[in-house]
């Protein structure tokens, strides 16, 4: 492992509903769920540290480098996939979006649900969730519920 600082990032209002309790729950090699307390990744283990954004729906909190297990290491993304100034996707290019929508995919078996979209539009002004303005992309196909906290 690097010596670099590691982050969950989900939407806050997911991060909302979290609490040190929660489960954060991946899959394993064989697709079986494997469950990790909040609590036990985290860097603060006496409460929940989540920074969210002022305006966009997306929080993060830092984890505890010598806790994270092995398992969430193998799936983590690097920094380097993170844009370092705003910017659309090109139009060209397909996103695509792994959830569980309507909590499809969640059982004995962890099996993400995937869309594939394309940006429709570059950066547009809209208002969002508290009648704040943010900064959005739109996609081809409106959203679904349960993407939220996919990747």
């Amino acid at each position: 492992m690097t010596d670099v600082d590691n982050y969950l990032v989900t939407a806050a209002h997911v991060a909302k509903k979290t609490s040190l309790n929660t489960d954060i729950v991946i899959k394993s090699k064989d697709d079986t769920p494997q469950k990790f307390k909040l609590q036990k990744i985290v860097m603060n283990k006496d409460t929940l540290s989540w920074t969210e954004h002022p305006n966009a729906d997306v929080a993060a909190i830092q984890l505890d480098r010598s806790n994270i297990p092995e398992e969430i290491m193998k799936i983590s993304l690097p920094f380097g996939f993170i844009f370092h100034q705003l910017k659309a996707p090109f139009r060209e290019r397909e996103v695509t979006v792994f959830g569980y929508p309507m909590s499809l995919g969640i059982g004995k078996k962890i099996s993400p649900i995937t869309k594939t979209l394309k940006p429709s539009s570059g950066l547009i002004d809209l208002l969002y969730g508290t009648n704040s303005q943010s900064t959005f992309y739109l996609l081809d196909d409106p959203g679904v519920s349960g993407f939220s906290s996919g990747v």
